[in-house]
């Protein structure tokens, strides 16, 4: 049901018609992966983290520009829980935020 859910997210993610909009479905994703781990302290630091630092990009970036970067890495991860892989789920995940933190940063210089 989980991962279901997931996959939900990420189809609507591919049709999301705005920034507000992908960087909901984006958390929406995140969170229901992350929710099985148990770890509700961490889960609440990442949500705040989230809401702070990202939300404001989201309004910011053209939709497109992140959308496919996102969306694929998103289903190499869910991919991997799918075969219950964590080692290569981890992997997956790492790369995504390192690649997001990449364009997050180049996205931010460019806005000066």
């Amino acid at each position: 049901a989980i991962l279901g859910h997931a996959e939900d997210v990420l189809e609507k993610m591919e049709l999301a018609s705005d920034g507000p909009e992908f960087g909901q479905l984006d958390m929406e994703f995140h969170s229901t992966i992350y929710t099985p781990s148990g770890r509700s302290r961490l889960l609440n630091l990442i949500a705040t983290l989230r809401n702070q630092a990202t939300q404001a990009f989201y309004f910011a970036t053209p939709v497109e520009a992140f959308r496919r970067m996102a969306v694929d890495e998103h289903y190499e991860i869910l991919n991997a829980c799918k075969l219950n892989d964590s080692k290569s789920a981890l992997q997956a995940l790492s790369n995504h935020l390192d690649s997001s933190k990449e364009y997050i940063a180049e996205r931010w210089a460019q806005l000066g």
